[in-house]
């Protein structure tokens, strides 16, 4: 029975590391400069991540369900060309750090893509089509 209780207690534990942390953070209500009052709120916590706030393009805000309307930053963000790690959220960032390679690659090649809504598989596939529909007219 005591190996047994051993065993449920490490797999309690190991369940408990696996649940991710909360990430709302509650704000108390302040007085901004200019005299008005901003009420409590929930906001998400603050982490470096750009696509890790309720307020960017994709995301909901879970406490008032307004979606996102931020846009990604522009091409030079640090934090794109430097974030190299193997987390999920990190994939999705090395991801997007390519897609924006290849919209500046065929912008060099004459074609201008978003890489905010194509991902590099379909700007080349849209050049394949493109340069395909050519030749069939030549």
């Amino acid at each position: 029975m005591k190996p047994f209780i051993t065993i449920l207690a490490v797999l309690a534990i190991v369940c408990a590391m696996t649940i991710p942390a909360d990430a709302a953070v509650r704000v108390r209500g302040y007085f901004r400069r200019n005299g008005t009052y901003v009420r409590p709120h929930y906001r998400s916590n603050p982490d470096g991540n750009f696509w890790n706030n309720w307020s960017t393009i994709g995301n909901v805000n879970p406490y008032t369900g307004k979606v996102g309307t931020k846009r990604t930053p522009g091409y030079s963000n640090h934090l794109l060309r430097t974030q190299k790690s193997l987390s999920s959220t990190d994939y999705w960032m090395d991801q997007k750090v390519k897609d924006i390679e290849r919209a500046k690659y065929w912008k060099g090649k004459g074609h201008t893509f978003d890489p905010t809504w194509m991902s590099a598989y379909q700007m080349d596939s849209a050049v394949r089509e493109l340069s395909s529909s050519t030749d069939e007219r030549h």
